[in-house]
């Protein structure tokens, strides 16, 4: 994985990505012989760009730290809640709302220096203000970054399905769900 701002990197600012293995992945992307299997990479350098699937972010995963904070990623160091201070349930809820579709890049390179100021503050700030200045930051990322184009034209289909599987889901287990 290339180097992201984050942890102890993240005072260097955003480093520009490996430009052979962005080359690879184009390389598979456009190669006929791999016409017909989805452009699968762990490299965010391919799968945050437009032709790709953009920020996985709650779609495909969600971190927890060692302290209980639930953020968007490993790499982006905000938080959406504590989950020994409240429910997942309602930490999720949030990131949900705040997630509610995929955008091209990548919240800690993006969005750097609005993740720099939330860094400075966060320990003064309860797990709502965390959530709040987290969404803010998630609703500039979003602003800055339309959906990817592997999921433009099938996205409100997603949406559909989405929305009525989590309806089934809520009527049996009698609980609502985020989407």
């Amino acid at each position: 994985m290339e180097t992201k701002p984050s942890g102890r990197e993240a005072c260097r600012g955003v480093k520009s990505h490996s430009t052979a293995l962005t080359q690879l992945q184009q390389d598979l992307y456009h190669d006929r012989a791999y016409r017909d299997y989805p452009p699968l990479s762990g490299l965010s350098t391919w799968l945050e760009q437009d032709p790709a699937f953009g920020c996985q972010c709650r779609f495909e995963y969600l971190f927890i730290t060692s302290t209980g904070e639930v953020q968007p990623c490993e790499a982006t160091e905000i938080s959406f809640g504590n989950i020994q201070q409240e429910d997942f349930r309602e930490i999720y809820k949030r990131a949900c709302e705040a997630f509610p579709g995929p955008s091209t890049g990548c919240i800690p390179m993006v969005m750097f220096d609005e993740v720099r100021q939330y860094q400075k503050v966060k320990d003064q700030m309860s797990s709502q203000e965390k959530s709040e200045l987290s969404a803010a930051i998630v609703d500039g990322f979003r602003a800055k970054g339309m959906i990817p184009g592997a999921y433009r034209h099938i996205w409100r289909i997603y949406e559909r399905r989405l929305k009525a599987y989590s309806r089934r889901a809520a009527r049996v287990n009698g609980q609502n769900d985020c989407v």
